[in-house]
């Protein structure tokens, strides 16, 4: 059970005792290292057991260190004396400076090219560093639930602030609610509409505005029903009309149609719908004029 991660000091202390715990949880053997198993006596006939899984866990332990720090701790025979005193020495629990690092590092976190699920262990990875260097310190547990809540309320904000432009309309309409979602509601959300946007990738993206975006939805639905309007006007053109009219005439009335007709579609960006099907009957009604 070798652990690819070596101690090197404070910089990395958090996350060599997440994996140092992580690797002993998997052999039973964590009790060693947090003092949950305690030394039996020496005249006991379990200290013999104690005393070669206690040696294993100690070994192990030297060999996840960097020698510089492995020779500071060779000499102390106890798993869990050696842990405490690395944990004294490296993992910066309360330490100010490494406090503002941490939060200085969430504020400056943006999604960038990272997907929505890596940019989520990142933050918490980061949080997770924070709450080592910063705890709250609390002891009622009234106090301590309603400070997690205070807490996830400022870790949804960081969350959608971080987000890239394109879910802009989605955040805003979070933002809009009477309550924020909690941070795991928020993160379902956004990974759907990523998940959305990957299945439907020609689908036009939402505006960064809910009022803007059904204001567009109806003024676009009213072009469409001006075309229309339009085409049904000219196809309910009287037979002894189009008899009276040159071919020119003809021609020119339904290339100017169909102009307008791609020139409003292209406006709504909706060239793969219905509008440009109308479009290609148009063309082939032309084409059935010209012969007669």
């Amino acid at each position: 059970m070798q652990n690819d991660i070596k101690l090197e000091g404070v910089k990395n202390y958090l996350s060599w005792s997440r994996r140092a715990l992580l690797i002993l949880k998997t052999k039973g053997l964590e009790g060693y290292v947090t003092g949950e198993v305690k030394e039996p006596e020496s005249t006991s006939a379990e200290w013999k057991t104690w005393s070669t899984t206690n040696s294993l866990v100690v070994a192990w332990l030297l060999t996840s260190l960097i020698p510089a720090i492995a020779t500071t701790v060779e000499t102390i025979s106890s798993a869990s004396e050696m842990w405490k005193t690395l944990t004294n020495l490296y993992s910066g629990e309360g330490n100010v400076m490494l406090m503002v690092e941490a939060q200085e590092k969430i504020s400056a976190l943006r999604q960038g090219e990272r997907s929505v699920a890596e940019y989520v262990a990142e933050l918490k990875h980061l949080w997770s560093d924070l709450d080592h260097y910063d705890p709250l310190g609390l002891e009622h547990p009234d106090c301590i639930a309603k400070m997690r809540k205070w807490i996830e309320r400022r870790r949804v904000i960081e969350f959608l602030k971080g987000l890239n432009p394109e879910f802009e309309g989605r955040r805003d309409a979070m933002f809009h609610q009477t309550t924020l979602p909690t941070l795991d509601e928020a993160i379902a959300a956004m990974a759907q509409d990523e998940l959305k946007r990957k299945v439907l990738p020609k689908a036009t993206p939402p505006s960064s505005s809910p009022t803007y975006a059904m204001l567009q939805v109806m003024e676009e639905e009213e072009v469409v029903i001006e075309v229309e309007q339009e085409v049904e006007e000219v196809m309910q053109v009287e037979l002894t009309e189009v008899e009276a009219m040159s071919i020119e005439v003809i021609t020119e009335l339904m290339w100017s149609l169909l102009k307008r007709v791609v020139l409003d579609l292209q406006m709504l960006m909706l060239p793969n719908l219905v509008h440009s099907t109308s479009g290609e009957a148009n063309r082939e009604e032309t084409w059935d004029w010209r012969q007669a």
